[in-house]
């Protein structure tokens, strides 16, 4: 029977003869399985002739036939050959199901379910693959076990590839899976997402070291088009649309110690108005967020709580409608350092955008929040630096394991805000306090009248607290602009009562002061060397003020004071007018007291210092005191409501006399560093000729014996000591004589003979005691 040619295409693959064919009918007969007519003649085309079956013969390798529209290729079988081109990924499955393929085999499309889709791309088969799963995207197994993976494609393809519509209702979850997913399993770093709106109806759980990039907008550069929106229905694990290095937004996944990957260019949006939605949940380490944000969220990004993270970087974070300012759009959880947020856009307004808080298994420290715009805080994290803020109506609290510094910023107030714009909150923990430090602060008010608006204060800090200010100040912007360069103002807890002793020097310590816990006011200055004479409480009297102004009973209550240097160690200086007493008739009624000291040389200045004051119901008996900062000219006067002097809780005491004190040597100039920290400045230096000598209260003092001694002679070192204090005895060639200079301390005695050229003794006080810690003769 003649051989038919292989040039004209055939109807399709069939295995036995139809039942009414038509002459010119034609059909390659399938590889195996004929039967009938067909029986041995597989891979043969059949053609019906004159009512008869024509066969083509065996055809060669290499043969070429088309069936509809489809081109096989024989070798060793007919198989789909190279040079289709299928319009549809869907096509070409279908395509592949049915024919041979011959390994590493490739066929192009044009798209993935409709023509130019961007779907489209090059899947070339892999016959040594038989049980990668089809991913939807680059990975696609057809019905008959063939598996086809994706070549030679822009990784901007890749979101179509994997079938994701970004079409602003469908639900993309499941595509975007896949596609970090492979992504991950390739080694590949950086992910591209389309400028569409993205609908997430379930969590996205992203590998570590995956960087997710979506795009500017193109009339915005600053803002992304790429957009994560929520869609009706939506459901996520544990409130997160997204998480990084975890399967289930809870727990941290394996390998968050590596490289953390992070997103960029992307806007999270509840458009479906859940009011519940929260962007990202974020394990590991190394993660880096850039220019993300959101809208209508309840929260953009939160740092996992119950894991421990190094090196997190948030760069250009922005949100705007948050659906409840309480809860922090940018929250740091848990422990690790490294933390950088910068150049942070966010609302002028009270919602929180940043919030960094404490960590059971250690604390969020080491990080700096820079240049950012407005956006309220709370910090509560270890070393924290916030530089060149520029806020407007925006609140800035520390929490009570805080360490925070806040430097060159400018903090911009109106009547809008109701309370301090910097605020220490919350009460002693555990034995610890927190720790703020202003440095080149700005509190810019835009006119004279809002120094008495509804926010009288600049900041607030609590009872335990420590705050170290330099170089801040209030500007207030007039009319005209005029300007006014003023001290801040300081609160106390409560936010309306102003600390004791700050305001009448608010300028002087806005440039250099301290508050330490006790509302302890803090101003470096020196004691001069002239004899001022402390004269303590200059009068006492009683003041009708509001009903129940006096927090205790009514009576006879005596009041005593000394001028303290150092309250840690007692050293200070008895009044000279000694105890008054007062009656307090009512309870509408507080107690004034006039605390003060004689004249001093000029140029010296005003009252400064810390007074403790006592107060009992019998005369020279108290069972209360206070240590009162006293920064105001003489005659200094305070408040006692029963329950506070000059702003200072009283503090019970065994109840007797006033406490013993040591007086300074006040010979020379001293300087107070602070409470407990008193030092001379310069060495005192004793020359007691042929005598003995006793030594008073001073932190670095000499003594020196150079004239003949005729008697023994003992040298009484101060009777209290601070730790670091310093004292030392020499004796010169020209102190003659075969007698000793004998000095004792803690652990015992030493002497000092006459010397060739000279002998010395140096000790220093340890705390407790006095140690002899050098000694030489020469």
């Amino acid at each position: 029977m003649a051989t038919v040619a292989f040039a004209n295409p055939v109807l399709s693959v069939i295995s036995s003869p139809p039942a009414s064919p038509a002459n010119g009918d034609r059909y390659l007969i399938a590889p195996s399985g004929a039967s009938g007519a067909f029986a041995g003649k597989e891979n043969q085309v059949a053609e019906r002739t004159a009512g008869a079956w024509v066969y083509s013969g065996a055809p060669a390798s290499g043969q070429q036939l088309m069936v509809g529209q489809l081109m096989l290729q024989y070798a060793s079988g007919w198989k789909l050959s190279p040079s289709n081109v299928f319009e549809t990924v869907t096509a070409l499955l279908a395509a592949t199901s049915t024919y041979g393929l011959a390994d590493g085999a490739s066929w192009r499309c044009a798209g993935r379910t409709s023509p130019n889709d961007g779907g489209g791309c090059v899947f070339c088969f892999d016959a040594s693959d038989t049980t990668t799963s089809d991913n939807g995207g680059t990975v696609r197994v057809d019905s008959a076990g063939h598996r086809l993976k994706a070549q030679m494609f822009d990784m901007m393809q890749l979101p179509w590839i994997f079938g994701m519509k970004a079409d602003h209702w469908s639900d993309d979850s499941a595509a975007l899976q896949a596609m970090v997913d492979w992504a991950f399993s390739q080694n590949i770093r950086d992910v591209y997402l389309p400028p569409q709106a993205i609908g997430l109806g379930s969590s996205v759980f992203i590998p570590y070291g995956i960087m997710l990039h979506g795009q500017s907008s193109s009339y915005d550069l600053t803002r992304p088009s790429t957009r994560f929106i929520t869609i009706t229905g939506a459901s996520y694990a544990n409130g997160f649309m997204m998480g990084f290095n975890t399967t289930d937004n809870s727990t941290e996944g394996d390998g968050g110690f590596y490289y953390g990957g992070g997103m960029e260019n992307v806007c999270f949006l509840d458009e479906a108005g859940l009011g519940n939605a929260k962007g990202i949940i974020a394990f590991g380490n190394n993660l880096e967020f850039k220019n993300v944000g959101g809208r209508f969220m309840l929260q953009v990004l939160n740092r996992a709580e119950s894991a421990y993270s190094d090196n997190l970087r948030i760069i250009n974070p922005y949100y705007s409608n948050s659906t409840d300012p309480e809860v922090a759009q940018f929250a740091i959880a848990g422990g690790g350092d490294g933390l950088i947020i910068e150049c942070g856009n966010f609302p002028p307004d009270q919602s929180r955008a940043i919030e960094i808080g404490p960590f059971t298994y250690g604390g969020a420290f080491g990080g700096v929040i820079r240049q950012c715009i407005n956006g309220s805080m709370y910090i509560d994290g270890y070393n924290i630096t916030i530089e060149n803020w520029h806020a407007e109506n925006s609140t800035l609290k520390v929490g009570v394991t805080a360490h925070v510094m806040v430097v060159n910023s400018n903090i911009g107030e109106d009547t809008l805000l109701t309370e301090p714009p910097i605020q220490m909150v919350d009460s002693m923990e555990f034995g610890n306090s927190s720790f703020l430090e202003l440095n080149n602060v700005a509190f810019r008010w835009s006119g004279i009248g809002q120094f008495y608006s509804s926010c009288d204060f600049d900041l607030s800090v609590y009872f335990e607290a420590n705050v170290a200010i330099k170089n801040c100040r209030r500007i207030v912007n007039g009319v005209n602009s005029v300007t006014v360069n003023t001290g801040i103002r300081v609160a106390q807890e409560d936010k309306v009562t102003p600390v004791p002793g700050w305001e009448p020097y608010a300028d002087l310590l806005s440039r250099n002061g301290q508050i330490l816990p006790g509302y302890n006011v803090v101003l470096d200055h020196a004691i001069p060397s002239a004899t001022a004479v402390y004269q303590g409480i200059w009068s006492a009297q009683q003041n009708t003020s509001t009903a129940n102004a006096w927090r205790i009973a009514t009576g006879t209550y005596y009041y005593n004071s000394v001028r303290m240097y150092d309250t840690t160690n007692q050293i200070g200086i008895a009044s000279v007018n000694g105890e008054k007493s007062i009656n307090v008739s009512n309870t509408s009624s507080t107690v004034s007291l006039a605390d003060y000291s004689s004249p001093r040389s000029a140029g010296v200045g005003p009252v400064q210092g810390m007074t403790r004051f006592y107060r009992g119901t019998a005369a020279g008996v108290y069972n209360a005191y206070a240590d009162v900062p006293i920064l105001a000219p003489d005659p200094a006067g305070v408040t006692d409501d029963g329950d506070y002097i000059g702003g200072v809780r009283w503090k019970s005491r065994t109840p007797g006399g006033i406490d013993t004190i040591y007086p300074p040597d006040l010979t020379v100039p001293w300087h107070v560093y602070g409470v407990g920290m008193l030092k001379n400045m310069v060495p005192v230096i004793t020359t007691p000729a042929n005598a003995a000598v006793t030594l008073r209260v001073a932190s670095d003092q000499q003594v020196i014996y150079s004239s003949p001694i005729t008697a023994n002679r003992a040298v009484t070192l101060p009777a209290l000591g601070r730790k670091g204090d310093r004292v030392l005895v020499t004796r010169t060639s020209g102190a003659t004589g075969a007698f000793n200079v004998t000095i004792a301390y803690g652990g015992g005695s030493t002497t000092l003979a006459a010397p060739t050229r000279a002998a010395s003794a140096e000790f220093m006080h340890n705390g407790t005691n006095w140690v002899l810690i050098a000694q030489s003769s020469v």
